[in-house]
């Protein structure tokens, strides 16, 4: 597709974005880039290698293996072209890493084989995990625990922390947690049945869910089937892709919102322009750059998340008044006086992919407050922004915060630096 002028683009975006995100979440792995279908483009490859290099530079991802003369390796499954020398650069680069070369006790491998033969997608802990681990001579939980993380760090298994529910269960088939979520989050264009639901009596439920990013505790009982739902819940609000919504047992999926989507449930405009409250000022409050690095799908509706659910955290009764219009790349959101801030004001966030920014503007209603309200607003931005680079992106989220001229000396006083590390959602929202 490089080659084809009509597909040159998009294909290099895509090769672009990989790059980008391999780069983000495995930094040090060695990278392969395979050409497939190489026989039919044999005389075309320096073109390719010379269109890949300057996708790899572009990326910044200095983990790409050369290929000796090629970036990129060259293959054909049908011509059988290429398949030898890059079985064997990966046998090579195997035999190379560290990990192969770890050292890790006997009774250490013997626990990892029993859990991985257990016919489960997940075993619970304290049921099943501990047996095994004590069977095999792991007797504290603090080895097993260490264990765990060795082998979740390695990719063999997924265990998390952060909560009681999460900790209690031990992921042994990761595809299932990936069909879980993806149950949730598609799509609705291409991967809903509509018939389904509405054969079950959940039709208006499914569409709030895939067209609106609102589902209810039902919705997802049907949707998860008999699974845990209490630990589904709770690893995707620790991921960031979900959040409490205004009514009880609902929550808000950033990932469902649509882009062009207008829902007349958020009368937004109206409310602003026409109301009673007339808000005094209309500021542009600062921006986010990623130009330096780039904005990675899912850090705004990440961000998304934690707002919402600091809304809630922080003022309860008054958010079910508040504003709120989302859309997967705009939101608006309404904050009340309270002990954080002595002006109610609306928020509005854009993501702009084109110019690799957050732009976040504020309505205030009093404008005396400007200038604290900002400073705090940012605050409480760059303090997300930390979160969800720490816990989801790696530490690899690079930007710049900007903000207008007026509002440069606020730069420092938006500065959080306890907050970098990773720490409980719940004692982070405290915090803010």
């Amino acid at each position: 597709e490089l080659l084809e002028t009509s597909k040159s683009l998009n294909a290099s975006n895509y090769i672009l974005f990989w790059l980008r995100s391999i780069k983000m979440h495995a930094p040090a792995a060695p990278l392969l880039l395979v050409g497939t279908f190489s026989g039919d483009t044999k005389g075309e490859h320096n073109i390719v290698d010379e269109q890949v290099r300057e996708i790899v530079k572009k990326s910044g991802n200095k983990s790409v293996v050369n290929a000796g003369k090629h970036m990129f390796y060259a293959i054909d499954n049908r011509l059988r072209l290429g398949i030898d020398f890059l079985r064997n650069s990966i046998d090579l680069l195997m035999k190379q890493s560290d990990s192969m070369n770890a050292t890790i006790s006997m009774r250490w491998t013997v626990f990892l084989d029993e859990l991985l033969n257990q016919n489960e997608n997940y075993l619970s802990f304290g049921s099943c995990v501990k047996q095994i681990g004590e069977k095999w001579g792991l007797y504290s939980t603090e080895e097993q625990w260490e264990a765990l993380s060795y082998f979740h760090e390695k990719g063999f298994l997924i265990h998390l922390k952060a909560t009681e529910t999460l900790s209690n269960y031990v992921i042994i088939q990761p595809q299932w947690l990936i069909d879980m979520i993806c149950r949730l989050i598609r799509d609705s264009s291409l991967h809903t049945n509509y018939v389904e639901f509405e054969n079950v009596g959940l039709l208006a439920d499914a569409r709030r869910t895939f067209e609106e990013g609102i589902t209810s505790r039902d919705f997802l009982e049907y949707l998860w089937d008999g699974e845990p739902i209490d630990f589904l819940v709770d690893i995707m609000k620790r991921t960031m892709l979900m959040s409490e919504w205004i009514d009880n047992d609902m929550f808000l999926i950033p990932s469902n919102l649509k882009r062009d989507g207008q829902n007349p449930r958020f009368d937004y405009q109206e409310r602003c322009l026409n109301s009673e409250d007339e808000w005094k000022t209309n500021t542009f409050a600062f921006r986010c750059d990623f130009t330096s690095g780039y904005l990675p799908i899912g850090v705004f509706q990440r961000l998304i998340c934690l707002l919402v659910e600091y809304s809630s955290w922080k003022s309860s009764e008054s958010r079910k008044e508040g504003v709120f219009l989302l859309q997967s790349n705009f939101a608006s959101l309404e904050f009340f006086r309270n002990n954080n801030f002595q002006s109610d004001f609306v928020m509005e966030l854009f993501e702009n992919s084109q110019s690799q920014a957050i732009e976040v503007n504020i309505f205030l209603e009093d404008s005396s407050y400007e200038r604290e309200t900002i400073a705090k607003v940012a605050k409480i931005i760059r303090s997300m922004l930390l979160k969800i680079n720490s816990d989801v992106m790696n530490s690899s989220l690079t930007y710049n915060l900007e903000f207008g001229d007026d509002n440069n000396a606020l730069l420092e006083s938006s500065r959080s630096k306890s907050l970098a590390e990773e720490v409980d959602l719940y004692r982070f929202l405290e915090n803010l």
